[in-house]
C-alpha cells in the first residue's frame, strides 16, 4: 500500500516538524491502534519522551494520512 498525505496533513507535518520516516514507521509498526466511529484509524508510537499519533483512513489501496501530532 502507498502512503499519501492530504494538504492538511502536509501543512501540519511541516508546522510541527514531524519526520515522514517517523510517520511511516508509526503506521507500519504502531504501539497502539484504534478505529473511531467514523472509520478513522489512529495509531500511536513512542519516540523517546514523546509519542507520535497519526490519523489516517484506508482508501482503495492507499493509506491517506489526515493529520499527525505529538502527544
Amino acid at each position: 500500500m502507498k502512503i499519501v498525505f492530504t494538504n492538511h496533513a502536509k501543512y501540519r507535518i511541516n508546522e510541527r516538524k514531524i519526520l515522514i520516516f517517523d510517520i511511516k514507521l508509526t503506521i507500519k509498526n504502531p504501539d497502539k491502534k484504534n478505529v473511531d466511529s467514523h472509520g478513522m484509524i489512529i495509531v500511536n508510537k513512542r519516540f523517546g519522551r514523546k509519542s507520535l499519533e497519526v490519523v489516517y483512513k484506508i482508501r482503495g489501496s492507499n493509506f491517506v494520512v489526515i493529520t499527525s501530532y505529538y502527544i
